[in-house]
């Protein structure tokens, strides 16, 4: 056998022996024998995700089969979320996002956005900033946004006269992935994950976080972390010697994709219409799932997607790995292992919660630590924030708070592993435009604003009710 595969089945052997040793421990009071093997199961399959063994998606599949095969739940509650909203909602918005990507919509406004800023170092890095900001809400996949704006930000860096792997280079990388990334907390519909924390907030909280009141809530975190992170990149990677992009470059690029075509213009209109739809659902009252879904069905009828798109373009494999992990939050609450976690760590996280600041820190911490080793963004949220939903409504602070914490601080990427949307940034403009090492302090001061903007946040927060 290869090495590779001797290694694969050694991972895959110690994560069944976590699941084991955890599965067959006598419960302690409060938990069932059921409960316990339900954190049996758990634990399997974090360690799987933790070791990469198999894709995450298929561990998240087995999760759930586990759980109605050892008759600790029926099916319909281990794979509850797969009838519900949250499902369909995302299925729809990554549908759209797909036609963004496809009718060229996004090249031409990244364009259009760096055309309206000076064509110098600060001003690109303003513009590129920008560039994430408007596209947000349109693509819900940070990967998506990154592979195509990186390309586009090695060709601009080249026009201006920076070398390859030079400071100025890394900053406009930065100033590209951090635009995108920084933004996704913002909107529900800029990231997969906005979807996921929706999914695994109470019904009430959910309805209460419209995209409006989402927006509402996020914005102190984000102009917080927009000018600081502007600042860092300036700070970090000013050139020496300013050199300005010519005037004709960023023009010459949009004559080449000539003017917009009837595929651009009617893909344009839906989802300007769709997002419309959404910010204003308090006043007409519809909900985003049903408008999502009629919208992305116009746009497959009006010819912007075909049969082939939708099997290819959709990630189904990040869909069924929402959609199993969701399900937790049923199950546990079948198996009353949320009533167990309250009555056990309530205490601990009334301590801290006492303070909001000191409670924001340390989950702020626990995440740069944890995300070291869970390389995956959504299982690291999905595991935590089905634990502490139950201690936050405890303690009386809400479930959105802690997961749009969660959110804010899971974007590191101090290790070159750790980050699969840096990864896919880094290899999209081919790994010769910067060197990882060149963004690791660009990584450190992300890691302290990030706090200090949700820091910012709390007297927001606190008019609103949301945090003690």
């Amino acid at each position: 056998m290869r090495t590779a595969q001797v290694k694969t089945i050694l991972k895959a052997v110690v994560g069944i022996a976590v699941g084991l040793i955890i599965a067959v421990q006598k419960p302690p009071t409060g938990l069932t024998i059921e409960g316990m093997q339900a954190l049996g199961i758990v634990a399997w399959a974090v360690t799987w995700w933790v070791l990469a063994v198999v894709p995450e998606y298929v561990t998240a599949m087995l999760m759930g089969t586990f759980f109605v095969l050892f008759k600790l739940v029926e099916f319909p509650q281990a794979f509850a979320s797969f009838s519900g909203s949250t499902m369909w909602l995302l299925m729809s918005a990554l549908g759209l996002g797909a036609a963004v990507a496809k009718s060229g919509l996004l090249q031409r406004a990244a364009l259009l956005i760096m055309n309206r800023f000076p064509l110098h170092f600060k001003g690109q890095v303003l513009g590129l900033l920008g560039v994430g900001l408007v596209t947000a809400p349109f693509i819900p996949s940070t990967n998506a946004k990154v592979a195509m704006l990186a390309p586009l930000t090695k060709a601009i860096s080249d026009a201006m006269g920076y070398e390859r792997k030079s400071p100025a280079a890394a900053g406009l990388f930065g100033a590209m992935f951090t635009g995108v990334c920084n933004m996704a907390p913002l909107f529900i519909s800029a990231s997969a994950i906005g979807f996921l924390i929706q999914g695994l907030l109470p019904l009430e909280t959910r309805n209460q976080f419209t995209f409006a009141y989402w927006l509402l809530c996020a914005l102190p975190w984000t102009v917080v972390m927009s000018v600081l992170n502007y600042l860092a990149i300036i700070w970090l990677y000013k050139p020496a010697h300013e050199k300005h992009l010519s005037s004709d470059y960023i023009k010459q690029q949009l004559q080449q994709l000539g003017p917009m075509q009837g595929r651009e213009k009617y893909t344009a209109a839906v989802v300007l219409l769709t997002f419309g739809l959404w910010a204003t659902e308090s006043l007409h009252g519809i909900s985003p799932t049903v408008v999502a879904m009629i919208s992305l069905c116009v746009l497959i009828g009006g010819g912007m997607m075909t049969r082939e798109d939708f099997r290819s373009s959709i990630p189904w494999d990040s869909l069924i790995f929402i959609g199993a992990t969701i399900s937790l939050s049923v199950v546990f609450a079948a198996l009353d292992i949320n009533s167990w976690v309250v009555s056990i760590f309530s205490p601990v996280i009334a301590h801290f919660a006492g303070n909001i600041y000191l409670f924001i820190l340390v989950l702020s911490l626990v995440t740069y630590v944890v995300r070291v080793i869970l390389v995956s963004q959504m299982a690291y949220i999905s595991i935590f924030l089905v634990f502490l939903v139950p201690l936050a409504v405890n303690v009386g602070i809400n479930p959105w708070v802690v997961g749009f914490i969660l959110f804010a601080t899971v974007n590191g990427w101090l290790f070159f592993f750790q980050n699969p949307i840096f990864l896919t940034a880094f290899y999209a403009a081919n790994g010769d435009f910067i060197e990882h090492h060149q963004t690791i302090n660009l990584c450190l001061a992300y890691m302290v604003i990030a706090v200090l903007g949700l820091f910012a946040s709390v007297p927001l927060w606190q008019i609103l009710g949301l945090v003690p």
